[in-house]
């Protein structure tokens, strides 16, 4: 068995690959990339946010355009990062500003061709509130308990068992790292 460093022996589809591939460094970025746009699918990305009170509650909306409740959300404008994305539907939506948000995870359905990032979004009672609906995409807006939600679209749905996923896994890294690493990650991480 060879080392890291030792040389590898390719066969010649192989050899041919890595040859192509070292001349990728010499085609201009644009050529590069606007052929990747042809060969390798797009996808629409999206941003939802799952927006809890002070009780624990889920703010779920109902929009004109689906079936069932559902949460807070839109897709990215071009050159916007997710959170941005998510800090921006929020206002638009709900009128709701400076909370902050938490990564939950992202969501990826290939039939649609769509990445959803979902994040996590805490209110408190009073700004809670004072949160209203000045945009047509939200005709109505409702907080439910956790163990009470209504019928939800199915995406809604799969965001919230996201959420569920997560917040009952152990630990994120635990499956690639032991205990020992663990520790001395964090310790690192808070240096």
């Amino acid at each position: 068995m060879g080392g890291v460093n030792e040389p590898r022996r390719l066969g010649p589809r192989a050899r041919a690959l890595a040859v192509g591939l070292r001349l990728l460094r010499h085609v201009p970025r644009r050529l590069f990339w606007g052929a990747a746009r042809l060969v390798y699918p797009t996808f629409s990305v999206g941003v939802v946010c799952l927006m809890l009170d002070d009780r624990l509650q889920i703010l779920l909306v109902r929009s004109p355009y689906n079936r069932g409740w559902t949460v807070p959300g839109g897709f990215l404008k071009r050159g916007e990062q997710p959170r941005e994305a998510g800090e921006r539907e929020l206002a638009e939506e709900l009128d709701a500003s400076g909370l902050r948000l938490a990564e939950v995870g992202a969501n990826v359905r290939r039939q649609r061709r769509q990445i959803d990032f979902i994040y996590l979004a805490r209110i408190s009672g009073g700004a809670a509130g004072q949160l209203s609906s000045r945009s047509a995409e939200v005709e109505a807006m409702e907080w439910f308990s956790l163990d009470e939600l209504p019928d939800l679209h199915p995406d809604a749905a799969r965001f919230v068992d996201r959420l569920r996923r997560e917040l009952t896994a152990p630990n994120r890294f635990d499956e690639a790292l032991s205990d020992d690493e663990l520790v001395q990650l964090r310790n690192w991480a808070e240096r």
